[in-house]
Parts: C-alpha cells; sequence; structure tokens
C-alpha cells in the first residue's frame, strides 16, 4: 500500500519542485505555529490588500507586479 502511495510516474523536474515547495510550506506553517503573533497577522494583512485589489481590479498590472513580488521575498 506504501508502495503505491509513493510511486510517482513524473519526471524527476516535478518531484524537485513538489519538494522545494512542500519545504517552504512546512517550514512557513512551523514558523507561523512557534511565533504566531509576529508572523501570522502582518504577513495575512500584505497578501490580503494585494488579493483585494486583484479581485476588485484596481490597478491589475500593479497589483500583479506587487504579488510577484510579494511572493518572492517570502
Amino acid at each position: 500500500m506504501l508502495r503505491w502511495l509513493f510511486s510517482t510516474n513524473a519526471p524527476a523536474s516535478t518531484v524537485l519542485v513538489q519538494l522545494m515547495v512542500g519545504s517552504v510550506l512546512l517550514s512557513e506553517g512551523i514558523q507561523k505555529f512557534l511565533y504566531p503573533v509576529e508572523l501570522a497577522a502582518h504577513r495575512f494583512f500584505h497578501v490580503a490588500w494585494i488579493a483585494l485589489l486583484l479581485i476588485v481590479g484596481a490597478g491589475k498590472k500593479w497589483s500583479a507586479v506587487a504579488a510577484i513580488a510579494r511572493s518572492n521575498s517570502a
């Protein structure tokens, strides 16, 4: 059963990207668990206003650039 669960036909590059994204999400989750006050509200505020601008459609190009910059700096 475990062999079926962990087997994949994906190329090695896809597995590498999945491992990289998973490690980032795991480390961020651990940090938010250990330091909830310092990390949680502040980060969600910055992401929320960018997402709100994208949803409303105000300054689509600038808010998309801000979202990309924010995701690259995380």
